[in-house]
């Protein structure tokens, strides 16, 4: 949508007019301008961009992988991390999704397992009318499988004509690998700016263990500060038999 609108692919100005026009209508779905453009399109090196020519994969890719980086995300993103993020946080709801083809479903219909798990009962329901994101957004979870995350955005800052010069010299380029020069250098410099954000997001995240508030010995008992209710950690623990 923020595409859209700044390429005034939408009749309406803003988000709220674009939601208030929408929710008028019959079929609740939202008009555009020029309907045979792609809703994201390619954008080449240089000023013009073909608003006709859809985004190419590599695009996108490299779109998520910048919104990763300001985000601070460490690890290496794709546009299937974003299904990825959204297959387990569908998969932690504990909450009934209406308008999904089930067993009911296909029970009602007297529909075969083939049938049901082809596609063809989900052809009946038609498209959902759920907002999911709304749930995920409600029902959100610990994930402990998330990414690593650096306290700030994980920028490489960018090469002076002085820092490819001497980059071509230490490696014996010539004139002709001036592109392929700068381009090796961005990508070291993003790549070390990476295993600091690594390394510091791993001191955080061992920085907030707790420390034992006892050492470990011959009848010592491990006991963490966050644990600590006062009385005796014995008498809390019940005993085995």
């Amino acid at each position: 949508m923020i595409v859209a609108l700044r390429l005034g692919h939408v009749h309406e100005t803003t988000l709220k007019g674009i939601l208030e026009q929408t929710s008028k209508r019959a079929d609740k779905k939202i008009q555009w301008t020029h309907p045979e453009r792609p809703v994201i399109c390619a954008v080449p090196q240089g000023a013009n961009s073909p608003l006709d020519t859809p985004a190419s994969g590599s695009q996108l890719n490299n779109n998520v992988k910048d919104l990763a980086l300001n985000a601070g995300i460490v690890e290496r993103a794709t546009h299937h991390s974003l299904k990825r993020g959204v297959a387990r946080a569908m998969a932690h709801i504990n909450e009934h999704i209406a308008g999904v083809a089930t067993a009911a479903v296909q029970l009602a219909l007297h529909h075969s397992d083939v049938t049901l798990h082809s596609g063809g009962t989900r052809d009946y329901v038609g498209d959902s009318q759920v907002l999911t994101y709304n749930i995920r957004a409600k029902h959100r979870f610990d994930d402990h499988l998330a990414p690593q995350m650096a306290p700030a955005p994980i920028q490489a800052t960018r090469n002076t004509p002085k820092e490819v010069l001497e980059y071509m010299k230490k490696h014996g380029m010539d004139e002709s690998q001036r592109i392929l020069a700068a381009a090796t250098l961005k990508r070291e410099k993003l790549d070390a700016a990476k295993a600091a954000a690594h390394e510091q997001s791993e001191q955080t995240a061992s920085s907030t263990v707790p420390a034992p508030k006892h050492d470990l010995g011959r009848g010592k008992t491990l006991l963490f500060p966050h644990a600590s209710q006062g009385g005796n950690p014995r008498e809390r623990c019940p005993r085995r038999e």
